[in-house]
C-alpha cells in the first residue's frame, strides 16, 4: 500500500493524485466519494470539507492510496488559478509530502518517512487495516462454519440414500426373471413344411 501523508501549508486549492509512468491516473478513490475531483481537490491551509467526500484525513494530515501496492507511482501537485505543478516520482514504498507555499504557490516537498507525524498516520492505517482485515477473516470463518455445518448435514443423508439404493438394486435382483424364448430354427423350419407341403 503507498501512502502519502500531506501537512496543509497554503491557503489555495490544490489538487494532489497519483500516476503510473503512463501517466495514467491511479489514486484509489472510494466507492462513497460523490465527485471524484472532489476526494483529492482541497484546500491547501485548511483540508476544509475533504473528510466530507471520502477523504482519509486524521490528525490534519491527508493520506492517500494508489489502487494496488506493486505499481511504481508519481505523485502530482497542481495549485488551482494556474498555480505551479509538481510532479515526484518513481515510488515504490510509502511516502510522506509536506506542502509549503503561500497564497497561489506551493511545493510537494518529501519527508523523512520515519517522521513522526508520517509514522503515526502509518500505524493508525495499518491498524485500521488489520482490523478490517480480522473482520473479514471472522466473518470468513462463520461463513465457513455454517457450510461445514450444512455438509455434516449432506454427509448424514448420504448414509440412507446409499441404503435406499442398495435395498431397490436387491429388490430388482430378486424380481423373477422373465423366461426368455428363442425360436427353435429346426421348429419353424417343420411348421413351415407343414403349411406348405412340397408339390
Amino acid at each position: 500500500m503507498n501512502i502519502i501523508a500531506l501537512m496543509p501549508a497554503t491557503k489555495d486549492t490544490c489538487c494532489v493524485w497519483q500516476e503510473d509512468y503512463l501517466h495514467n491516473f491511479i489514486t484509489y478513490i472510494p466507492p462513497n466519494a460523490e465527485h471524484n475531483n472532489l476526494f483529492y481537490c482541497f484546500s491547501c491551509g485548511t483540508f476544509d470539507g475533504i473528510g466530507e467526500h471520502g477523504a482519509d484525513l486524521r490528525n490534519g494530515i491527508l493520506t492517500y492510496h494508489t489502487l494496488d501496492n506493486t505499481t511504481t507511482y508519481w505523485v502530482d501537485m497542481h495549485v488551482i488559478n494556474d498555480g505551479p505543478s509538481s510532479n515526484k516520482g518513481g515510488y515504490n514504498k510509502d511516502t510522506c509530502f509536506h506542502v509549503f507555499g503561500d497564497l497561489g504557490e506551493a511545493t510537494l516537498d518529501e519527508a523523512p518517512y520515519d517522521e513522526y507525524s508520517c509514522l503515526e498516520i502509518s500505524w493508525q492505517i495499518s491498524a485500521g487495516i488489520m482490523s478490517s482485515e480480522l473482520e473479514l477473516l471472522k466473518q470468513r470463518i462463520t461463513e465457513l462454519e455454517a457450510e461445514n455445518t450444512e455438509l455434516r448435514k449432506e454427509n448424514t443423508e448420504i448414509p440412507d440414500l446409499r441404503n435406499k439404493l442398495l435395498s431397490l438394486n436387491n429388490e430388482r435382483i430378486a424380481e423373477p426373471k422373465p423366461e426368455i424364448v428363442i425360436p427353435n430354427r429346426i421348429q419353424k423350419i417343420k411348421e413351415f413344411d407343414l403349411l406348405y407341403p412340397q408339390i
